[in-house]
């Protein structure tokens, strides 16, 4: 979040909301730097999704998960196409 207020013209509801996107901004923080050291030749860095929440970011990715459908192993899966 550094100047991501700045830079990318963040404004919060309140403190709460403010906290809750820092949080989601140390966490990306954390997953960055992670990244980097797992991938010396790759730079990953912080841009204007850093201090999204795992909500926003499903939201804006497009993709949500339907806790309601049954699991199933792609191996069993693909075994009974074939009988």
């Amino acid at each position: 979040m550094l100047n991501g207020n700045r830079d990318y013209d963040r404004h919060y509801k309140n403190e709460a909301d403010r906290q809750v996107h820092y949080e989601a901004f140390v966490k990306s923080l954390k997953e960055i730097n992670r990244a980097n050291a797992e991938q010396p030749g790759t730079l990953f860095d912080i841009n204007l999704f850093a201090d999204y929440t795992e909500e926003e970011n499903e939201h804006h990715l497009g993709f949500v998960e339907d806790k309601q459908r049954k699991k199933v192993d792609l191996y069993d899966f693909l075994h009974n196409l074939q009988n």
